[in-house]
């Protein structure tokens, strides 16, 4: 069963009255409601599920000690992470109810783990691998979005990697 949404709930916020959204939601049948503002508590499901996700944010963050410039692709694990998570009160998790189908667990790593990442190009004698930081799965890409161990902090994408997640404490890799 692959749920369908009916009705979309929000506050008043920009991103939501978009023309772009708006006619995204006309054109998907999604009838669209706004709460009055300064009354968030109409919104207890979204509001303590955004809680949530903070409170992930920043234990994530916390960990890794990476800068908060990444604060997105922590965002975008914790937000995976919780719709793969079993629920008390839904049967199946929200990634079953969306995609009818059970979440594929394999490919999950530890956010912000470093891994060795080969090098695609450079010379004969160079280094074949750097020490990165493990950021995001692009899942439709199939492919892994890491960031350079400081002071470079470049956001590159690869397959490539060698991960070194039992080493990986707080900070960097022991």
């Amino acid at each position: 069963m692959v749920a369908k949404i009916n009705t979309l709930w929000s506050d008043r916020g920009g991103e939501y009255l978009s023309g772009e959204f708006l006619d995204y939601l006309k054109e998907n049948r999604i009838l669209s409601q706004w709460t009055p503002p300064g009354i968030p508590q109409l919104n207890g499901v979204s509001e303590k599920r955004n809680r949530t996700l903070l409170d992930m944010i920043r234990s994530i963050m916390s960990f890794t000690k990476l800068p908060l410039s990444f604060w997105s692709y922590a965002l975008e694990t914790a937000a995976k992470l919780l719709n793969m998570a079993p629920s008390k009160t839904v049967a199946q998790t929200p990634y079953q109810i969306c995609h009818g189908k059970p979440a594929f667990y394999k490919y999950l790593r530890v956010w912000g783990s470093p891994a060795y990442v080969k090098r695609l190009v450079g010379d004969k004698l160079d280094l074949r691998s750097s020490l990165c930081r493990f950021l995001v799965i692009l899942r439709k890409l199939r492919v892994l979005l890491f960031s350079m161990i400081p002071p470079e902090q470049k956001v590159f994408v690869s397959r490539n990697a060698v991960f070194l997640e039992k080493k990986f404490s707080s900070g960097y890799p022991t």
